[in-house]
């Protein structure tokens, strides 16, 4: 991470874990393509219960996911709830070349820091 108003690059070991999927229940929707990449599709949902006196309405989660088979990136997520909305997070003009190496170098007037995890992350 760069933060430009320090001149400070942050260096952070990378996470390999998964994101826990909603409890509820859990539905495969089978394969598609987007951009000419192969994507398994999966939705949860999960409704929780609103207020015994009626006042509050039950509440409806829905994550749906579409994970690119060769990339293994998630080419598409959607969230859906009740309260707030419906958000989407979409993979877009993918290119299948290596990117200009100066992408991944932190510019010479920063500070690099290590930052370590909790033990457990």
């Amino acid at each position: 991470t760069l933060n430009p108003a320090t001149r400070t690059a942050f260096r952070m070991p990378i996470d390999r874990g998964v994101s826990a999927p909603l409890q509820g229940q859990e539905e495969s929707l089978g394969t598609r393509e987007f951009e000419g990449l192969v994507a398994i599709g999966r939705r949860a949902s999960v409704t929780l219960p609103g207020s015994q006196a009626g006042s509050q309405p039950p509440v409806e989660i829905v994550d749906e996911q579409w994970d690119s088979v060769d990339l293994r990136v998630p080419l598409l997520a959607r969230h859906r709830d009740s309260r707030s909305g419906e958000f989407e997070q979409r993979l877009a003009n993918v290119r299948r070349t290596e990117p200009d190496p100066s992408l991944f170098t932190v510019p010479s007037t920063y500070t690099i820091t290590d930052v370590t995890l909790p033990a457990g992350k």
